[in-house]
């Protein structure tokens, strides 16, 4: 498959549609990672047939490699669309259906709720609205399929099944598992024989290991105060379907293109147009205020698709996902009406800036009036963490002075256990608190009464959770509380040597 370079800077007056202008991207690339001190960034534009591909910066801060088209990064949740690509396949071929039961794939998932556990589909679990929260913790414990499955069985539910809109992973790692029930092998074995070898996507890996042994790839960094810096690959190898893949801008144009098309590339079919366009389609309507919304200043409606999100923008309609982990932020942002397409891979974690410069080429390319998107996102940005501040104020303010807890500091120590969530071990430490869930450890001190509040110290920066303890008839601690994991209870187990 050849994809060649445009640098063009004649209008196609016939379509209303700029011609991809290399300077002009190099300028919107280059003055976001200044703005945002990204140390790499991968870009692909696609527009028709032409794309235009470049690598910009360095794959590591104090390194002289630079990044090339065909730098890896990862790609986050854009991996979200890839499980629905698979599933898409599957569905043209009979071998699933969109609304099947998971259980006829995956007889082993139950939910807590039981109208959730007899009615859940597949479309349901990939649009984010079973009922399930993000359960974030879950995901990332090293846990084998059975045990991943069981805890998600007895995890809380947060809403009412198919009334709101929930972004979580749990969903598509279950829907990678029944990607591979139907095909005969692995999620993994079928994404790399039927999407990534079928789209010449030939530098593309989804296991840690693979991809750190490439000699083109870039390493995550973190912005932690004033100072940008080389952070630890985060482990996704068990949640590939929902977070793992890692790739190139070069490879991603080829997925793009598939996406913008009707399913052929090359002249090849690989999916029928009429499943493709069915995972562009809305199933659940996204509240304004959730994180993932988009840019809230020019969209007024977004919805969740099959791995997608879909939204107006500016007067067009666009086709979306954006993935966050630590050290890596991607973007991927269609206009399927216009043909044109975008996709931003970078190192450094927070900052908008895969969106902002996103925006900008689709801006240039069908011509809108051009706004300052480092600007504007920054100041969404910032209102978030004004609105953090004010809660973290707001939570000062209804502290009572003055209070101690119920009992000596030693009568919190032991073992506290989720049915869903695991093990939180509360110990004594130099004469105070320490609250351990898995490879993180808060210090505690004393809030008011018997709530505490832990901090730990991240390569991403500081996290803050709040611990309530509470206490039996007996006057015993009994359990606690992790106000920030859904509000979960973990059960004190009575006899465990502190």
């Amino acid at each position: 498959m050849e994809i060649h370079v445009s640098r063009l800077t004649k209008c196609d007056s016939g379509t209303g549609i700029r011609r991809i202008d290399a300077q002009r991207v190099d300028k919107f690339v280059q003055d976001a990672m200044k703005f945002w001190r990204i140390p790499g960034v991968g870009v692909a534009v696609i527009s028709g047939n032409d794309v235009y591909m470049q690598g910009y910066g360095v794959r590591e801060v104090g390194k002289p490699e630079v990044v090339t088209p065909d730098t890896l990064f990862a790609i986050c949740s854009v991996s979200k669309s890839f499980t629905t690509t698979a599933m898409a396949m599957l569905v043209d071929e009979g071998k699933m259906a969109w609304d099947d039961p998971v259980r006829k794939y995956v007889p082993d998932f139950r939910l807590s709720d039981p109208v959730a556990d007899a009615s859940v589909t597949l479309r349901d679990i990939v649009s984010n609205r079973s009922g399930l929260p993000g359960h974030w913790p879950i995901s990332f414990l090293p846990l084998s399929r059975k045990e991943m499955l069981h805890r998600y069985s007895v995890a809380p539910m947060k809403n009412v099944f198919r009334s709101a809109y929930q972004y979580t992973n749990i969903g598509f790692y279950v829907a990678g598992l029944a990607v591979g029930e139907a095909a005969g092998c692995t999620f993994e074995e079928f994404l790399q024989k039927r999407v990534l070898n079928a789209l010449g996507m030939k530098k593309t890996r989804y296991t840690l290991v693979d991809a750190k042994a490439s000699p083109n790839h870039a390493n995550p960094h973190i912005l932690s105060g004033n100072k940008v810096a080389p952070s630890d690959w985060l482990d996704l190898d068990r949640i590939v379907a929902a977070g793992g893949v890692v790739s190139s801008v070069s490879d991603m144009a080829n997925y793009v293109k598939l996406h913008l098309g009707d399913g052929t590339i090359d002249g090849k079919r690989l999916v029928s147009a009429a499943q493709l366009e069915e995972t562009h389609s809305p199933q659940m309507a996204i509240p304004k205020d959730w994180p993932q919304y988009g840019c809230v200043t020019v969209t007024n409606v977004s919805n969740y698709c099959l791995g997608w999100i879909k939204s107006d923008y500016r007067g067009q309609t666009i086709v979306t996902h954006g993935g966050y982990v630590d050290g890596f932020q991607s973007r991927l942002t269609m206009i399927p009406s216009a043909g044109v397409g975008v996709i931003v891979l970078t190192n450094l974690t927070p900052g908008s800036t895969p969106m902002a410069i996103a925006n900008g080429i689709l801006d240039d390319l069908i011509r809108l009036p051009a706004m300052n998107w480092n600007t504007e996102l920054k100041c969404i940005d910032k209102a978030s963490e004004d609105a953090e501040k004010a809660r973290a104020k707001q939570k000062e303010a209804t502290r009572k002075r003055g209070t101690r807890p119920s009992k000596k500091l030693e009568e919190y120590a032991g073992r506290y256990e989720h049915p869903a969530y695991g093990v939180l071990t509360i110990k004594l430490d130099h004469g105070a608190l320490a609250a351990e869930f898995g490879k993180q450890t808060y210090r505690l001190r004393h809030f008011h009464y018997d709530q505490f509040t832990g901090k730990y110290e991240s390569q991403a920066g500081t996290l803050v959770a709040d611990v309530m303890f509470s206490l039996n008839a007996h006057g015993e601690v009994a359990s606690a509380r992790i106000l920030e994991y859904e509000d979960v209870e973990f059960v004190r187990v009575v006899g465990v040597v502190k």
